[in-house]
């Protein structure tokens, strides 16, 4: 028995295991076959279908799409002919085409222009396309970043690639093309762009593709590949090709019809379009809420194998494909409602696909229930690749509409059909299709490749079980609505979409609010509009629309971490009832405030809620003791319901007993410990009530630490908010008596409604008390920051003991010193909690242009919710992330929003395909873009006119001989030295000689040259002064039979002639002598007529005076050189830009050993190529190498045998105007450009080079704004170049001009466009191998290369004009002449007049529209860099006759400012006395105003800084 039961026992436990495993494989069939769900689509079909409801009423309505070709395809006339045998012609005029393929959205998807010229249309809308889709499906597509999504795209169109490789011009073919016009990259496109990381492919099976890539994506849904996943097809006709192979085929109808299954069908005709859709399982659609279309059931594909032949379709075949389907989604023949044919409109086609849809279908139907069939192809013509998309679009609508939709152009059936014999009718009319007893309906799709590739999918109802959504109570108090983009026009544009929309939608406001914020991407530009009701939000949005008022606000760069920190300010911002409605609303702030009052209760007599909600009469918060905890638990509060909206901080900031508050917040101390703090702290301050006083004012700290001299016992600075910004503290009759001192001074000076001098000498007799009660406090370290504002530092948590609180209370508050601290983060979000903003006017004061904003809490007497909520969507807009989910649960319904605004651009490769020969031997002429330099012997007058001379004197004293002849000329000269004070000086010359030298020492011309110079440059922008400055040097220029060079000082030049550009109100002059200094040649200098404008650059060589021009050369001198196959030649700097051009040169002319050297090696392409060379048969040697490291350099050099040739192609850029440039931003440039150039010099000159080429740049002799550092570095391998030659070496230094997409100047931002307008055209790559040509086997030294219009440039560069360097080049002309002054009735009209002038300017060279140019918005925010400021200086010195150097530019940054400065400089102030209206200065100043008409007494302490910061601003 016993054994029995044994085996009773191991029997139950495998009938148990059994039923677990058949459990276990049900699972997984059930998985294997899980419905998968449709919950999003998109489309662009012809008719202007652009979503499901357009398609409907196209369906519904049995509307014909079909129209002529467009004109923007090809002439339909020219290759018209109606005989269908004529070769090369089409028998056709009209297809199914969409809208605007030329056009996108580039900056939408961050894709550049000359890349998008390149990218087959197909690919743009397929973007587009994919985007609405994950709309329409309510997926933000910011969370999918970094996602398994899938990617399945069909494809078999390449019109776009035929365009491009059979153009009439194949230089025009970028390097974009591949990528562009590639199947690959229609897929691939969309994964890269939207960053999507699950399986991606393009799949072609022709007409079948878009129901493949269907079958495809389910499969790798159940196998778990990929969760979500994008289905969709693409096919664009922008090319006759195609069409004229069917002509010849004669697979098209020549009415241009698809007549499907009726007996006139005779071919189909050709149509364009772009769809797709966004598939999930269906048990994740229905947990993720999803908004479930239809689902689809099951799919098969197969081939027709050997068939008759290779495009004849299968009976067999497609009859074994529905059998499959049907097994595939387990059901029965009877299931299926309705069949969505191929039904292209063939003789042949149509019948072989009704006999394949009986063999599967026939057995199990009848006559009284026959299987219905129609096809969209009668619509919208034949889609190809794209079929089958619309095909399942047509069924997905059919259900939710519960109408099969008619096809047209029936009316005879196919006579080739035996219509008696089988249960098959075509819907030539709507037919009703609901449910049947409670049964889902179903509905089959039919694609088939013209090569046998068949593909069926089975599409069904929405399950009735089917409850996605939870519905949530959500809040109607307050309405938040964030709609965002990604340009402002888009912003505008979308927004006006939403006003429309809601005004006439039936939808709850608050559903509208929770879908926009939960199921729509937010992106970079973003408005949030909050209200009481739908009326009023309308209101806001309409306000919006009208007023074109896109916020001014900063915005965060997304990219960059955006530090939030948490300001709780002291007290000052309390008022009757705070904090009451958000008590009563926000259950976050009322459970904070419930602990604290729960905790309050332990330490107080009285109540916190009581307080809060007690009125006007009974209010007790005029009391110390009181208000200062309430304070600090609202504070608490705030903080609490911020970080409940998914906003916490990074940092605390504290603002005297506010910093009780940031250290609970900051989890350094508990809530029971801040409670004590704050308690015995304001108990203890009452006892001083009545004794003390604060007054603001407008001192910096030293200047009030200097006023409080001899009141050291009775006052002190208890605040420094800012740096013209500080409060005293202490005894009232002393701080009258220092205030009275102000008020003669006219400094600012205001009382604050206080009695207790908080932070000054009173506190002192309270410091043991408070030390002596808290002794038992336990604060704790966190990971939260804690700046103090008591000692000016991060503070660990364990250190806030009872000694820091007694710190707390006497020091001065530093909280400026606390934000520039926090300022230094790339990124800022300051977040004031307080019940009304009492800090925000110092923060702002404090933030200027740095990349921060200041956000508060509340407002004191306004609805507080909406102020809060408000001040969180003003924070959302800058950029900030917040957790929507914390103020919108859930949606109750899911609504379709409007889509995206499309701020639409024309991208196309316009050249025509033409199918010849493209002869490449053709080279482009660069004769006149070449330019070469000329010293030549002169005569110059020799008077001065100049009657104060200031000399900055030289160390040999050679200043002397200079002095000596200008004293004898009668006039006056100051000489100083380098290191002495000139901020007295006036002048209206200065000859510059300290730059004298015969040493080689880089150090010395930086600080004695070029810094020396800048120093003089600020001196003179600060006191308004326009001397001429002549910079006298030794050695600078390399003249032709000069065999020494100072290559230092050469630098000078090119600083010089970028000032002439900066400075255009000051004439500046080089002067340069022998290398070694001669008497003679320095006597010369002081007979030189330094008033001519004329001479800008002058030659002094043995009493010879020489002059440098720029001219035009129609031929290089040629020599013969010769590139060796078994020599090495070093490229430094040759993995990207001109130095991998140059590589691409040398392999093009057989070299097969080539050193490049660079920082940091070769990217992946780069090495990629260099590979590819290497198999080749050449040898690329890549190395890491430091220029300015001589052993590094020498290392690298000596692994390289037989060097023959030098290419030094290193540099960087580092720009700003010269005044602003640093000494490290100098040495950056000059080290990596020109000392480098100097050690390859020194390292390879012992050697018998072919080549030694610089790179030098086209900047250093036009003297490029704002580039005086890379200028300085380019006029130093000129004179490098020049050196060599003159001691018998090789050398060539090209000045190369702007070279598009891999110079420099193109890594910068619109810069070449810029270049453009000012007659400089970009190089193109392309040109460079050209140009090398012409070049490298020139026996030239220095030439520059630039494809420039002088007399343009000379427009908008006016140092250009009556200049020697340039009258070869330049046609003789005179200054423009300056505008007529223009009068205006009132002052009011002539400062819009300059405004207006400045925003014509601004907009012109940035193409920012005038509208967007707000008055108060910083130049550097508008975009501008040097080059704009440039044009902008020299129009309006035109504008207005006046006379100012760019850095004017800079010091007055808005229009605004710049308007004040103009109205100044014309002193309008004088010529329109009458006026009531006066001119602000444009200088700032630290004195204001006594005649004050405010109220002292009844002025708060926020009120009164914010009259402060209007005063010091």
């Amino acid at each position: 028995m016993e054994n029995i039961e044994i085996y009773k026992q191991q029997l139950e436990e495998a009938y148990k295991q059994l039923a677990e495993t058949q459990r276990a494989l049900q699972k997984v069939q059930a998985e294997k076959n899980e419905p998968i769900a449709i919950i999003g689509m998109a489309m662009r079909l012809p008719g202007k279908i652009k979503n499901a409801n357009d398609l409907w009423k196209v369906l519904f309505n049995g509307i014909d799409c079909i129209e002529e070709i467009p004109a923007n395809r090809w002439d339909k006339d020219a290759l018209f002919d109606s005989n269908p045998n004529t070769l090369g012609k089409l028998y056709i005029k009209e297809g199914g085409f969409i809208e605007d393929i030329e056009y996108l959205d580039g900056q939408f998807f961050n894709i550049s222009p000359i890349e998008l010229e390149s990218t087959d249309p197909q690919q743009r809308i397929l973007l587009e396309v994919t985007h609405e889709a994950f709309e329409n499906a309510g997926i933000d597509v910011n969370v999918l970043i970094g996602s398994d999504t899938g990617v399945f795209i069909g494809i078999d169109n390449v019109d776009y690639e035929m365009r491009q490789v059979h153009s009439t011009d194949l230089k025009l073919i970028s390097g974009y093309c591949y990528t562009g016009t590639g199947p690959t990259g229609a897929s691939g496109r969309i994964s890269y762009t939207m960053g999507l990381r699950g399986p991606c492919m393009t799949i072609d099976t022709a007409c079948s593709s878009a129901l493949t890539c269907t079958h495809v994506a389910m499969q790798a849904i159940r196998n778990n590949d990929c969760k979500i996943a994008v289905v969709g097809a693409a096919s664009i006709i922008s090319e006759p090709a195609q069409s004229l192979n069917f002509c010849r085929l004669g697979a098209l109808s020549p009415e241009a019809r698809c007549k499907s299954f009726d007996d006139a069908a005779n071919g189909y005709i050709r149509s364009e379009g772009v769809c797709t859709m966004i598939i999930k399982k269906l048990s994740d659609a229905q947990a993720d809420g999803d908004n479930i279309l239809a689902i689809i059931k099951g799919s098969a594909i197969n081939q027709d194998g050997k068939s008759k032949r290779l495009t004849a379709p299968s009976t067999a075949a497609q009859g074994l494909m529905h059998e499959a389907a049907l097994k595939n989604a387990q059901l029965s023949p009877v299931d299926i409602d309705y069949i969505e044919a191929h039904g292209t409109g063939t003789k042949v086609g149509d019948p072989v696909e009704v006999n394949g849809l009986m063999l599967a279908y026939q057995q199990h139907r009848t006559k009284e229930n026959p299987l219905i069939i129609g096809a969209i192809k009668s619509n919208i013509g034949h889609m190809e690749c794209n079929a089958g998309m619309a095909s399942m679009f047509k069924v997905i609508v059919g259900l939710q509409h519960n109408i099969i939709p008619k096809s047209i152009h029936f009316h005879t059936p196919n006579t080739l059909i035996d219509w008696e014999n089988i249960p098959l009718i075509v819907a030539k009319d709507n037919i009703a299709w609901y449910q049947k007893e409670g049964k889902p309906r179903y509905a089959g799709v039919s694609g088939f490749g013209a090569t046998g590739s068949n593909a069926h999918i089975i599409i069904g109802d929405v399950p009735e079980n089917n409850y996605p959504i939870h519905k949530q109570t959500l809040r109607t108090d307050v309405f938040i609505l964030p709609i965002s983009a990604k340009s402002e026009q888009a912003l505008i544009d979308i927004t006006k979409s939403y006003a429309s929309f809601i005004k006439t939608s039936e939808d709850a406001i608050e559903d509208i609010c929770a879908m926009a914020s939960l199921r729509r991407a937010h992106f970079e530009l973003r408005e949030t509009f909050i209200a009481t009701s739908k009326d009023a939000l309308l209101d806001k949005i309409n306000d919006f629309i009208e007023n074109n008022n896109y916020s001014s606000k900063k915005k965060f760069d997304k990219k960059e971490k955006i530090k939030t920190v948490f300001v709780f300010p002291g007290q000052g911002a309390q008022w009757i009832s705070m904090g009451k409605h958000l008590l009563q609303n926000e259950p976050v702030f009322k459970s904070a405030l419930d602990e604290c009052a729960h905790v309050f209760s332990s330490f107080v007599d009285w109540d916190l809620l009581d307080e809060i909600n007690k009125n006007e009469t009974e209010s007790r918060l005029h009391e110390i003791d009181i208000v200062q905890p309430v304070l600090v638990a609202i504070e608490i509060a705030l903080a609490n319901l911020w970080m409940s909206k998914g906003v916490f901080p990074d940092i605390v900031i504290g603002h005297s007993m506010g910093e009780i508050a940031a250290a609970y917040v900051a989890g350094n101390i508990t809530i029971s410990d801040a409670a004590k703090i704050i308690i015995t702290r304001s108990l203890l301050m009452k006892q001083l009530s009545g004794k003390g006083a604060m007054g603001a004012t407008d001192l910096t700290l030293e200047e009030a630490q200097e006023l409080l001299n001899g009141y050291e016992d009775k006052l002190a600075v208890a605040v420094i908010n800012g740096k013209n910004s500080t409060v005293i503290s202490g005894d009232p009759s002393a701080l009258n008596q220092v205030f009275e001192k102000l008020e003669t001074q006219g400094r600012f000076n205001r009382k604050i409604k206080v009695d207790v001098a908080s932070h000054s000498p009173q506190m002192d007799v309270i410091k043991h008390d408070l030390f002596q009660a808290l002794q038992n406090i336990q604060p704790q370290n966190s990971n939260i920051q804690f700046y103090s504002t008591a000692t000016d530092e991060i503070v660990e948590g364990k250190n806030l003991s009872a000694d820091y609180w007694v710190k707390n209370l006497r020091n001065t508050v530093q909280f400026g010193n606390a934000v520039q601290h926090v300022l230094q983060d790339t990124q800022v979000a300051f977040i004031e909690m307080s019940p009304h903003p009492l800090l925000i006017h110092a923060l702002n004061e404090n933030i200027q242009d740095a990349k921060a904003v200041a956000i508060s809490s509340f407002t004191r007497d306004k609805n507080e919710i909406v102020e809060f909520y408000t001040n969180l969507g003003e924070l959302h807009a800058s950029g900030f992330s917040i957790d929507w989910k914390n103020i919108y649960p859930n949606i109750n319904k899911f609504i379709q929003l409007p889509n995206y605004a499309w701020q639409k651009e024309r991208y196309w490769f316009d050249q025509q395909p033409e199918f010849t020969t493209i002869n490449t031997s053709i080279k482009k002429d660069l004769s006149k873009n070449l330019y070469t330099f000329n010293w030549k012997e002169t005569t110059i007058n020799t008077s001065i006119l100049a009657k104060t001379i200031l000399i900055i004197k030289d160390n040999y004293n050679h200043y002397t001989v200079v002095e000596e002849v200008l004293k004898s000329k009668g006039c006056t000269v100051q000489v100083i030295d380098i290191n002495e004070d000139i901020s007295g000086i006036k002048t209206d010359m200065v000859i510059h000689m300290r730059s004298f030298y015969t040493e080689n020492d880089f150090s010395f011309y930086l600080e004695c040259g070029i810094l020396s110079l800048q120093n003089l440059i600020r001196h003179f922008n600060k006191t308004n002064q326009h001397p001429k400055i002549c910079v006298v040097t030794n050695g600078a220029f390399v003249l032709p039979n000069d065999k020494h060079a100072n290559l230092n000082a050469s630098t000078l030049t090119g600083v010089l002639r970028t000032l002439e550009n900066e400075h255009e109100e000051i004439n500046f002059l080089q002067i340069d002598i022998s290398h070694k200094i001669e008497t003679d040649e320095i006597l010369q200098i002081a007979t030189i007529d330094f008033a001519e404008k004329n001479y800008k650059e002058i030659a002094i060589r043995h009493k010879t005076i020489f002059l440098n021009a720029i001219e035009k050369t129609s031929s290089v001198p040629a020599k013969t050189k010769q590139i060796h196959t078994d020599k090495t030649y070093v490229v430094v700097g040759g993995t990207n830009g001109l130095g991998l051009s140059t590589v691409k040169w040398l392999i093009q002319h057989n070299a097969k050993n080539i050193l490049v050297l660079s920082r940091s090696g070769a990217k992946d392409d780069t090495k990629i190529l260099f590979e590819k060379y290497n198999q080749e048969g050449a040898f690329i040697n890549d190395v890491i190498a430091d220029v300015m490291n001589i052993a590094s350099l020498k290392d690298a050099l000596s692994s390289a045998p037989n060097i023959v040739g030098v290419f030094y192609a290193a540099g960087i850029l580092d720009d700003a105007a010269f005044e602003n440039l640093s000494k490290q931003q100098f040495e950056n440039v000059l080290n990596t450009k020109a000392i480098g150039a100097w050690n390859m010099h020194e390292l390879t000159q012992h050697l018998n080079l072919d080549f030694f080429v610089l790179y030098s740049s086209a900047a250093g002799i036009v003297g490029s704004a704002g580039q005086s550092n890379y200028n300085a570095a380019n006029t130093f391998m000129d004179a490098l170049a020049h050196f060599r030659k003159a001691n018998h070496q090789a050398a060539l230094s090209v000045n190369f001009g702007t070279i598009a997409e891999i110079g420099l100047a193109a890594r910068q931002e619109n810069r070449a466009d810029r270049l453009a307008e000012q007659g400089v055209t970009a190089i193109q790559p392309q040109d460079l191998l050209t140009y090398f040509d012409t070049l490298f086997l020139s026996s030239t030294t220095q030439i520059m290369a630039m494809e420039i219009d002088f007399n343009k440039w000379a427009e908008f560069n006016h140092s250009t004009l009556n200049n020697h360097f340039y009258s070869q080049v330049v046609e003789a002309t005179t200054l423009v002449t300056k505008n007529q002054e223009v009068t205006f009735t009132t002052i009011d009209e002539y400062n819009k007049h300059i405004k207006n002038k400045i925003k014509q300017h601004i907009s012109s060279s940035t193409k920012l529209a005038i509208s967007k140019i707000k008055e108060d918005e910083t130049f550097k925010s508008l975009g501008l860099d040097s080059l704009h400021a440039l044009q902008l200086k020299n129009k309006l010195q035109d504008d207005f006759n006046l006379s100012f150097n760019v850095a004017v530019i800079w010091q007055y940054p808005t229009v605004q400012k710049l308007s004040d400065f103009i109205a100044v400089e014309l002193n309008l102030n004088e010529k329109y006395s009458s006026s009531k209206t006066e001119v602000k200065t444009a200088i700032a100043s630290n004195s204001s105003p006594t005649d004050i008409e405010t109220e002292v007494k009844n002025l708060s302490l926020e009120e009164l800084m914010k009259e402060l910061s209007s005063k010091v601003d």
